[in-house]
């Protein structure tokens, strides 16, 4: 989406918008109408949210994070609008969430995902989005509820919804070993 002037041209500038309160709720940059490099956002309490890099309107470079707390949630890049390198997430309770990455917008390699306890909850590996290799999924409580392939039927319900929104399984690729 472009953002025009009153005018109809493409608008060119600072973009700032406050809470209610006069308390800073999103800066960026916008031009030719489209978000450009670093842009911020708050909670009305005042704690940063997230920051963006982009680049002609499309997510390019690091983007982060936080709780209202103010503990970091996610750090993650984008490379022309896809995601793109590693991927780290944290619990609210600062342990780690997921330790991952992502090639041109698919996970991809080695998938670890956590209880918020700190016990791991999912291994596995993806090459370029298909899952391949020896999963392994485990309860909060440790006891390991599945080693081998692949199997949506397990896995779609732990993994985390970022992975299991982004992907579209056939059965041909939950079956690569």
């Amino acid at each position: 989406m472009q953002l025009m002037t009153d005018s109809g041209s493409l608008f060119d500038g600072p973009y700032k918008v406050d809470w209610p309160t006069g308390e800073r709720r999103v800066r960026g940059q916008i031009r030719n109408g489209l978000k450009q490099d670093e842009w911020s956002w708050w909670c009305r309490e005042g704690t940063q949210r997230r920051t963006a890099m982009y680049d002609g309107g499309r997510l390019h470079g690091p983007v982060s994070r936080w709780y209202p707390s103010g503990r970091i949630r996610e750090q993650l890049s984008y490379q022309r609008g896809n995601r793109h390198g590693p991927w780290a997430a944290w619990h609210a309770n600062g342990r780690t969430s997921i330790d991952g990455e992502f090639n041109q917008g698919r996970p991809h390699r080695v998938l670890l995902c956590f209880w918020d306890s700190g016990r791991a909850r999912i291994a596995g590996n993806f090459w370029l989005g298909v899952p391949v290799g020896e999963w392994r999924a485990w309860t909060e409580n440790g006891a390991l509820v599945h080693r081998g392939l692949f199997e949506p039927e397990v896995f779609m319900d732990l993994l985390p919804d970022d992975i299991a929104s982004e992907m579209s399984f056939r059965s041909s690729q939950s079956r690569v070993a």
